[in-house]
């Protein structure tokens, strides 16, 4: 079986650092593979790129507004079956209903509820 292979999207470094430490805890054979980003741009360049992800884990409110939105779009137009966690401490409904997301995690989270997300979105994957 491959690793896992994990893109995480947030500009506070120590929030991206703490869900990253929270993914390598994933109950899976390996450990899996975790790319890191710090803006959208720079994560949308890599979907774009052709790079595959098993997962796609974005903040919402990344500097200048939603490009967490725009993250998950391009996210689920390369692959439409990428599962996509949002991450926001003030996403509206409306929000939410534009975010082609599979999980919504409201800030603060328990790590555990991330954990629990990532493993249930990437067990999906691994069985389809």
């Amino acid at each position: 079986m491959r690793r896992s292979k994990i893109l995480v999207v947030d500009d506070i470094g120590a929030v991206r650092q703490l869900v990253v430490i929270t993914l390598a805890g994933l109950d899976h054979a390996e450990d899996p593979e975790i790319v890191e980003c710090a803006d959208a741009f720079d994560a949308i360049d890599r979907i774009e790129s052709g790079e595959r992800f098993d997962l796609v884990v974005t903040d919402f409110r990344i500097p200048r507004g939603r490009e967490g939105k725009l993250v998950a779009e391009t996210a689920k137009r390369r692959d439409p079956g990428i599962p996509v966690i949002c991450m926001s401490g003030d996403m509206t409904d409306q929000d939410q209903a534009e975010t082609p997301a599979d999980v919504f995690l409201v800030k603060p989270f328990k790590l555990k509820d991330l954990l629990g997300a990532a493993e249930r979105l990437l067990g999906k994957v691994r069985h389809e």
